[in-house]
């Protein structure tokens, strides 16, 4: 038994040592040297610094506003915009400008900020509107970043005032890519119209040749499908995942587009309308308004316009998506191929239902006895495309 407490004292010895000798070893390197006393040097220098930079009041000159800057296409690569500046000081102030924009692949772009109207001068108590410009070169839009202002009062009290807000450019408006997609898209509705044109001469349908009037049906109509489809316009331009400052067209625009083209659709039945007349037919109290075979192919040529042009702008917000990587190219790829498909079709079919219908009516005249391209007998109304 003694010799189990004596084995206990001593580890309980040896271990108190051990520790210790490890609490002297820490401590030892914490003793004050000549390196860590250099530091607590500096740092007294450094605080020292900013109490005499303060004792100079900062110039109160400001933007007159908080709200964003968003610079319009002037001509070229060169971009403007206007604001007001405000001055609270009694001296006048003199303004400098620098910018510091980034585009969506995060390259930066440090671009020469130029006065374009204002003096450059504030005047004391007071506000100007000063407008400037930027060249952007060859780097590609749009553009984000921050418009820093730099003002010294003539008074050598008082500090410069720095004042920063944050600039936009976005794509060039008017865009070149919006009136490519509805010239394109007029140029296939031309072609079109232009072929069932021929292919009814091949068939020996007068373009005189008489018609009865329109009806709309929302099952056959597939120029009205597309326009309720356009509604997918205005789910994408609200979905979170498309950036607020677009690559090709801004919101905007995108709207404009999708309700132009919807209008097209909308109103190509009327062009058939306006071209119509009153026709007495046997039997019938009133007169049949019927129409010409020559404006019912225009006023088709107009809705497959209205409805490539749809398609055409839900192919560029698609492209929005890929550019702002929410989607892969693989699927952008994908579809864009859908909608080519779809459009294609369109024409196609577009083409032989003209010729079907036309077909339809002058048989329905010759059936009623009369030769083709007399409206003696009523006609049968035909679907809009």
């Amino acid at each position: 038994m003694r010799r189990w407490l004596v084995s206990a004292f001593l580890l309980l010895g040896v271990g108190y040592s051990f520790d210790t000798f490890l609490q002297v070893g820490a401590a030892q390197p914490t003793k004050p040297t000549q390196a860590t006393t250099a530091p607590s040097t500096n740092t007294a220098t450094v605080q020292n610094l900013p109490t005499n930079a303060t004792t100079l009041p900062v110039a109160k000159v400001d933007f007159q506003d908080t709200q964003p800057l968003t610079m319009s296409w002037q001509n070229g690569s060169i971009y403007l915009v206007s604001f007001f500046v405000r001055n609270d000081e009694t001296d006048d102030s003199t303004l400098a400008f620098s910018a510091v924009l980034q585009d969506s692949n995060k390259n930066v772009l440090r671009p020469e900020v130029k006065l374009v109207s204002g003096r450059g001068v504030v005047p004391h108590n007071g506000f100007d509107e000063i407008t400037i410009e930027i060249d952007v070169g060859k780097s590609e839009v749009p553009l984000s970043g921050y418009l820093q202002m730099a003002a010294k009062t003539g008074s050598d009290k008082k500090q410069p005032a720095y004042q920063y807000k944050v600039l936009k450019v976005p794509p060039q408006l008017p865009s070149k890519i919006a009136t490519s997609l509805f010239t394109a898209s007029l140029i296939a509705s031309v072609v079109a119209c232009l072929v069932a044109l021929v292919w009814l001469k091949k068939k020996g349908i007068a373009f005189s040749q008489r018609m009865g009037p329109p009806a709309w049906n929302f099952a056959d109509s597939w120029g009205t499908n597309i326009t309720v489809g356009g509604g997918l316009l205005t789910t994408l331009l609200g979905f979170g995942a498309l950036p607020e400052q677009t690559h090709y067209l801004n919101k905007t625009a995108y709207l404009c587009l999708s309700l132009i083209f919807a209008a097209l659709i909308t109103v190509a039945p009327s062009i058939y309308a306006l071209l119509r007349t009153p026709v007495n037919v046997p039997g019938a109290p009133t007169p049949q308004y019927q129409g010409y075979v020559f404006s019912f192919a225009l006023a088709s040529g107009v809705t497959v316009w209205g409805a490539l042009g749809q398609l055409g702008t839900v192919g560029l917000l698609f492209h929005e998506l890929a550019a702002a990587r929410e989607i892969s190219p693989a699927v952008l790829f994908s579809l864009i191929a859908v909608l080519g498909l779809v459009g294609l079709l369109l024409l196609l079919y577009g083409c032989r239902t003209v010729v079907q219908i036309a077909s339809q009516q002058q048989n329905a005249a010759r059936v009623g006895g009369a030769a083709p391209g007399v409206a003696a007998p009523p006609l049968p109304s035909w679907s809009v495309l």
